[in-house]
């Protein structure tokens, strides 16, 4: 899941300048310039408070945790648990999907896995049916945490999910995830055998 900004009505122009903006940002991030990508989303979720634009401040929000991930990822876990808050309560489920997703790979790499599966189940029951992309990622991101509590079977169960969608969307990481699959399959056949010796 990457940068979007989302729109529930027709973008007016003051949109279009936040919309420029945004991309400067994102911009600035791929460069490597951080600070200043965060510099021009600060601003922007200020001016989005200050006028009341919830929209606009949780997506900048959002965005904002993909720029600390880099800087603090202290910092990131709070700005997207504030962004994953704010579009809950506006119904702002993408915003919501966006920042649950990011959080629970964030907290999966820490090794914060109990609390990875619940943002990233949570997540999961926000994506719209078509996006089979998101779906996808999660699922994976799911899986992983799954399989560092060492809950197996439901690791398996998601990525053979993982598996059918990498064949829908023609995914270059299908091949990866088949012997991802295979591996959590031999894990869960030495535990079968384990038992039984």
């Amino acid at each position: 899941m990457d940068w979007s900004v989302d729109f529930k009505e027709s973008a007016s122009k003051d949109d279009l300048k936040l919309v420029r903006d945004t991309l400067d940002a994102k911009h600035q991030s791929e460069l490597g310039h951080h600070v200043e990508a965060a510099r021009i989303l600060w601003e922007i979720a200020i001016g989005a408070r200050h006028r009341g634009d919830k929209i606009w401040e949780c997506m900048t929000l959002v965005h904002m945790g993909k720029v600390y991930r880099i800087l603090r990822w202290a910092v990131a876990v709070q700005i997207y648990e504030l962004a994953a808050e704010l579009a809950g309560s506006i119904g702002f489920n993408r915003a919501r999907m966006m920042a649950l997703n990011d959080l629970g790979e964030m907290r999966c790499s820490w090794g914060q896995l109990e609390e990875a599966i619940a943002d990233l189940e949570k997540c999961l029951e926000l994506i719209e049916p078509d996006d089979l992309q998101s779906k996808r990622d999660t699922m994976l991101n799911l899986a992983v945490a799954h399989e560092g509590v060492e809950h197996y079977r439901e690791c398996q169960q998601l990525i053979e999910e993982v598996v059918r969608l990498d064949q829908k969307l023609g995914h270059p990481e299908l091949e990866d995830d088949r012997e991802h699959l295979g591996d959590i399959i031999a894990r869960i056949d030495e535990e079968k055998r384990k038992k039984g010796a």
